[in-house]
């Protein structure tokens, strides 16, 4: 459970579980990655973007085993800045690729929110 009001932080991490080398494409001059929070009904709630990826860091390679990982906050406020309810909400991240197809998902995860 997260108190209310205090920002909560996050981690983002990517990690290349294969036994080869994999290419990847982040999109350059943008956010790296999509935070949605989601109410337990499915409406979103708020969204957070960042990890700016510079063109020089947008084409890599992750090795075997290899990670890449991103941090960010959520100050427990909706799109309109207001101070969201008690609840438990879902957390969908979506990490921001090049191009579709490229066999990336999005991952849910389930945040607790105390009164």
């Amino acid at each position: 459970m997260v108190p209310t009001g205090s920002r909560l932080p996050f981690g983002i991490t990517v990690t290349n579980t294969t036994e080869r080398p994999l290419p990847l494409r982040l999109k350059s001059g943008g956010p790296a990655y999509e935070v949605e929070i989601l109410e337990p009904g499915g409406r979103r709630v708020h969204t957070l973007s960042g990890g700016r990826v510079d063109a020089d860091r947008a084409q890599r390679t992750l090795e075997p085993g290899a990670t890449l990982h991103f941090e960010g906050q959520w100050d427990q406020r909706d799109e309109l800045d207001r101070p969201v309810p008690p609840a438990r909400y879902d957390v969908r991240v979506t990490l921001r690729v090049a191009e579709s197809g490229a066999g990336w998902e999005s991952i849910t995860r389930t945040l607790a929110i105390a009164p």
